[in-house]
């Protein structure tokens, strides 16, 4: 008997995610025959679509290819410890999408079928997903944070930039442009406006 033939077969299957509804992709790596499916993201409905992925393919490995390391939907398929997953980056399926389709269409049935097709050739290239310990998604988290309130920041030191331009332009000169300063933010605070502080006595 040929190795092949005593090889485990393989399920692939590529999920294109959404906030409620995914579509999958699946491919035997036996017959190769493809089908698409369709499944909520709640619990129930997560479970109920991996079971059914057993009772029709008993004795495959299911391996599945995601757009998504962290979120709902890899949450839920986390629990099933018999599923091997391998999120990838978004710019690996574009640049996969684009050979195959260079008007760059997109739908979901598409791109389900390109991840669980990615994941078929490319598989002993890729990583499976190991669930992270407590301190390094508490460490992912915190940094996740701090960089939304860096984001943050930018964004509405722009937006009073760029107010101040249109009617208190001095403080931006006096500042030099440092919006971070906290004697700049204190001078605002005090005195908003130029009429404002050309009202206030020299001393």
């Amino acid at each position: 008997m040929s190795k092949q033939n005593t090889e485990q077969p393989i399920l692939f299957v590529g999920i294109d995610w959404a906030d409620q509804e995914h579509v999958a992709c699946l491919v035997d790596g036996c017959t190769q025959k493809q089908l698409i499916e369709v499944f909520q993201q709640e619990p129930a409905q997560i479970a109920q679509w991996v079971a059914s992925l057993h009772e029709r393919f008993p004795e495959h490995r299911v391996l599945i290819a995601l757009e998504q390391s962290r979120g709902a939907l890899i949450a839920g398929l986390a629990g099933f410890t018999e599923l091997e997953l391998y999120p990838l980056n978004p710019r690996q399926l574009s640049s996969y999408r684009d050979a195959f389709f260079p008007s760059r269409g997109k739908n979901d049935s598409d791109d389900a079928m390109l991840l669980a097709m990615f994941l078929k050739e490319h598989q002993m290239r890729l990583r499976p997903w190991q669930p992270d310990n407590v301190q390094t998604r508490q460490i992912a988290e915190l940094t996740e944070l701090r960089r939304n309130l860096v984001e943050e920041r930018k964004r509405l030191a722009l937006r009073l930039m760029s107010a101040l331009k249109s009617y208190f332009p001095l403080i931006l000169s006096l500042s030099r442009r440092d919006l971070y300063n906290a004697l700049t933010i204190d001078l605002l605070r005090r005195w908003p406006s130029l009429q404002q502080l050309k009202n206030v006595h020299p001393k």
